[in-house]
């Protein structure tokens, strides 16, 4: 299975070279994750730290000598390349802060508050912790990787969003669960915020629903752009 990732990550990186910050946050997810979790547990070895850390450091260079066996000369400018300055044009923020509202902004509030719900309801599960804390920690990493070079793009949500919907699932699922009385209501009420929420994406004018100062559902519509 590892061999399987550290071939995977580097595929990824060729069709969408920002996928790279999403390998990145992988393995040092996976570090943090791993090592992290037996000294809060006061678990902690040093035969079990060097173990993990050369498992990790071996899968990270798999990855690395096929991206460059693959296609050296994309490595390498890869390698080369200031992304921070090439792609500054596309940075409209001056802050993590501010990139940050750019990205509630473009999924809405509702699904954002969703995603919350799901990630808290995961953590205080044992069950699900673990792999809680790693999720959300690489959705940092990659929010701040990405961050550094420019504001994400609807299509560089990709990044982002598989997280988010995971959560959001398991937030609309705890919500049928605990609303026995009321399912159908409950069922009801999302579906019509979800069709709520996609209109404005494939609506030539914004809806005066979706024209409220708090961006509660998502701004992410681009419409067909015409020549003069």
């Amino acid at each position: 299975d590892l061999l399987v990732i550290a071939l995977l990550i580097p595929t990824l990186i060729l069709f969408r070279r920002w996928y790279a910050c999403w390998g990145v946050a992988f393995y040092i997810s996976l570090f943090i994750v791993e090592c992290g979790g037996p000294l809060v547990n006061r678990r902690f070895k040093v035969k079990h730290f060097i173990k993990i850390l050369s498992r990790i450091l071996l899968q990270g260079f798999t990855s690395a000598i096929f991206l460059f066996i693959v296609a050296p000369n994309f490595t390498g400018r890869i390698i080369r390349t200031d992304y921070a300055d090439i792609y500054s044009a596309y940075r409209r923020s001056a802050t993590f802060f501010q990139s940050f509202i750019k990205v509630i902004d473009e999924i809405g509030l509702v699904y954002f508050i969703m995603f919350i719900l799901g990630v808290a309801y995961a953590f205080l599960d044992k069950r699900m912790r673990k792999i809680t804390v790693f999720l959300l920690t690489q959705w940092v990493i990659i929010f701040v990787l990405f961050s550094r070079t420019q504001d994400f793009d609807p299509h560089q949500l990709y990044l982002l969003l598989p997280t988010v919907f995971l959560f959001s699932a398991l937030s609309a699922t705890r919500l049928f669960v605990e609303a026995k009385k009321i399912k159908i209501i409950a069922a009801c009420s999302l579906v019509f915020i979800f069709i709520l929420n996609f209109i404005p994406s494939f609506s030539r004018e914004t809806p005066w629903y979706a024209k409220m100062p708090i961006p509660v559902f998502a701004d992410a519509g681009h419409l067909p752009l015409v020549r003069n």
